[in-house]
C-alpha cells in the first residue's frame, strides 16, 4: 500500500481570544533591528496574504480563526513560521539573512543517474497531481527546481525561491514554498508502480483569479464535495449522516454518532472539539470498546473508497473543516490523490 503525506505546515490555534480576527505586527531585520520590507505574510494555504510596508508593519484582517500558521517570508532572509497566530502572535518578529547552500546541491545534480526531463517529468505528475486540475497546472518557473535522485532511491526537489504554480482549471495562482519534496521508490526507478512512498511538505499562499465564474466554481465545489476537508467539515456540524458518505470499521458499517463524539468549544463556538469513539461488535454482537489508539475507517463516496487511520483519538476541526491532526492522520485510497493541482484554500467552503 502506497504511503501518502501531503503536509501543510499548520497547527490548530487554542480558541481563548473570541475576537481575535486581525493580525498584526512588524518585521525586522535581527542583525541591523531594521524594518524590512516588502516581505510576504500569509496565512498558510488561504487567500488572505499582505506585505510588509517601509516600516516593516503588516495588517491582515480575517474573517475567522483558521487551521493553520502565519508564514513570513523573504527571498533574502529566512523563512519564519509561526504556529497559532490567533493565539499568541509577537508584535515584533525577526528575519535573519539566509545562508546561501543550494549552489552545492547544484553542483552534486551533476551526478543524477536519470536526465533533468525525466525527473521533471515525476516531480509534475506527483507535485501537481493527474487530476484535471493538475494536468492543467503550469508551473512557471521550473529553472530554478533542483531535482536530484538519491542513493537511496529517492527523487527530492528543492527550490530556493517560491515555486510559482498557474492553476487555469480551478482559477488559481499559487506560491508553493518547499520545505521537503521526497518521492521514494522501492528499488532504482523512476517507474510509478515503484513508489513506496511520496511526502510533500510546504508552505503556500492563493490568489483568487476567477471569482465571477461560476463554471469554474462548479468545478471548485467538485473538488471540495469528495475532499477530507468537506468530510470533517459535515462532521464537526453533525451533518455526516445526510451526506453522500458512508463509514465502517473493520467492514461493518456505523453511524457516525457511536464513532464520533462532537463538543462545541466552550468559548469559541466555530471550533468543534472530536472524539473518536472505536468500537467493535464480539461474536455475540455486542458492542465493545476498543482501546487501540490506531483507528481506521472506511468511507464510501459514490462507489469511491478512502481509508482514514487516526494516530489520536481526539482532535479539533475549525469552522472549513481544518483538523488539527497534522501528523495523527493517514489517508489512503480516493482521497489520497489529490495534489496541488486540486488545492482550494483553507478558507473555502463553510
Amino acid at each position: 500500500m502506497k504511503k501518502i503525506i501531503i503536509c501543510f505546515v499548520g497547527v490548530l490555534f487554542s480558541a481563548s481570544i473570541v475576537n481575535a480576527r486581525v493580525l498584526e505586527g512588524v518585521v525586522l531585520d535581527k542583525k541591523t533591528n531594521k524594518p524590512v520590507q516588502n516581505a510576504l505574510v500569509y496565512l498558510d494555504r488561504t487567500s488572505f496574504e499582505t506585505a510588509t510596508n517601509a516600516d516593516g508593519k503588516f495588517r491582515l484582517d480575517v474573517n475567522n480563526m483558521i487551521n493553520t500558521v502565519l508564514v513570513i517570508s523573504h527571498l533574502a532572509y529566512g523563512r519564519v513560521i509561526i504556529p497559532n497566530p490567533f493565539k499568541s502572535l509577537p508584535k515584533v518578529i525577526y528575519l535573519e539573512e539566509e545562508v546561501e547552500q543550494l549552489e552545492e546541491v547544484t553542483i552534486s545534480a551533476a551526478k543524477n543517474k536519470y536526465t533533468r526531463k525525466q525527473m521533471m517529468k515525476v516531480f509534475r505528475r506527483q507535485f501537481l497531481g493527474a487530476s484535471k486540475g493538475g494536468k492543467e497546472c503550469k508551473i512557471l518557473n521550473e529553472n530554478d527546481i533542483v531535482l536530484l535522485y538519491n542513493d537511496d532511491n529517492t527523487l527530492t526537489a528543492y527550490s530556493d525561491v517560491p515555486v510559482e504554480i498557474a492553476n487555469p482549471y480551478l482559477g488559481y495562482d499559487i506560491r508553493w514554498e518547499i520545505i521537503e519534496f521526497k518521492v521514494k521508490y522501492k528499488r532504482e526507478s523512476l517507474s510509478e508502480l515503484m513508489i513506496s512512498s511520496v511526502s510533500i511538505i510546504g508552505t503556500a499562499s492563493l490568489n483568487d483569479i476567477a471569482i465571477d465564474d461560476n463554471k469554474i466554481q462548479q468545478r471548485r465545489e467538485d473538488i471540495y464535495s469528495v475532499s477530507p476537508r468537506y468530510f470533517f467539515n459535515l462532521l464537526s456540524k453533525r451533518e455526516l449522516d445526510k451526506s453522500n458518505f458512508y463509514l465502517h470499521h473493520k467492514g461493518i458499517p456505523y453511524p457516525p454518532e457511536e464513532m464520533f463524539t462532537v463538543v462545541d468549544d466552550t468559548i469559541e463556538t466555530s471550533i468543534k472539539h472530536i472524539t473518536i469513539n472505536p468500537k467493535e461488535r464480539n461474536d455475540e454482537g455486542k458492542t465493545v470498546v476498543s482501546v487501540k489508539q490506531t483507528f481506521q475507517i472506511g468511507i464510501k463516496l459514490f462507489d469511491k473508497f478512502s481509508q482514514l487511520f487516526f494516530l489520536s483519538d481526539a482532535f479539533s476541526v475549525d469552522l472549513y473543516g481544518n483538523t488539527d491532526l497534522i501528523k495523527g492522520l493517514l489517508i489512503y485510497g480516493e482521497m489520497s490523490t489529490q495534489r496541488i493541482g486540486d488545492m482550494l484554500p483553507l478558507n473555502y467552503g463553510n
